[in-house]
């Protein structure tokens, strides 16, 4: 299928978007909610369980953030020591050791969640998408929905070699999302996990390569 011209202007609006966002934190549940918005909470700055630190760690009603732990760049910075004011004045300069309860219970030292936004991968879909058609995006929609607007073109999706700008990757039985950078590069733009947050890495292997009509661009 080849590059639509007439719609590709907003798929690059909607490209720019999601990569504005590299470095936000994984949370399941949030579509770019800064902790103060929604249900998105810093946790108390207290040591409870002792051993257990959740200084500047954002929560919402199920999940506390493990903010970013195995990206490079917050491996490099010193562990912040709640006994120093300093520390606790700028928490974004240390990384903060915390408890991740999505799944598993797992001991780490995490990026501050202050002033951070947060997306699970079908959030960071709705919040770049849900500009450019309310029409559709009146709600928040699954990724099996997402998958069922692209269906309406093509059932079988479009082939790993016709990747457009803003087409929807999908992969793990409707389980993860994300989007395609386009333009001849093997990129893909996702809310990828607790450890790196939101990145833009190569494509790799996804089960479903699909596009939304061309309708969702003009409606």
């Amino acid at each position: 299928m080849a590059e639509d011209k007439t719609t590709l202007s907003k798929r690059k609006l909607v490209i720019n978007k999601a990569r504005s966002q590299v470095g936000a934190h994984y949370l399941l549940g949030t579509r770019g909610q800064i902790p103060g918005q929604g249900d998105l909470v810093i946790l108390p700055n207290i040591l409870s369980p002792p051993d257990e630190q959740v200084l500047f760690t954002a929560a919402n009603g199920k999940n506390r953030c493990s903010g970013r732990h195995g990206h490079t760049a917050v491996k490099v910075l010193p562990i912040g020591d709640p006994g120093q004011k300093s520390h606790l004045a700028s928490p974004a300069m240390y990384k903060w050791h915390r408890v991740v309860t999505w799944r598993y219970v797992n001991k780490l030292y995490g990026e501050c969640c202050k002033d951070k936004a947060h997306f699970d991968c079908i959030g960071l879909i709705n919040w770049c998408l849900g500009d450019i058609n309310r029409r559709v995006f009146y709600r928040n929609l699954s990724i099996s929905e997402v998958r069922a607007l692209c269906e309406t073109i093509n059932k079988g999706g479009v082939n790993y070699t016709d990747l457009c700008a803003a087409d929807i990757l999908i992969r793990k039985d409707n389980g993860h999302i994300g989007l395609a950078v386009g333009e001849g590069l093997a990129l893909v733009v996702q809310a990828e996990y607790e450890a790196t947050g939101v990145v833009v890495g190569p494509v790799g292997q996804w089960t479903f390569h699909g596009r939304l009509p061309r309708s969702f661009w003009e409606g």
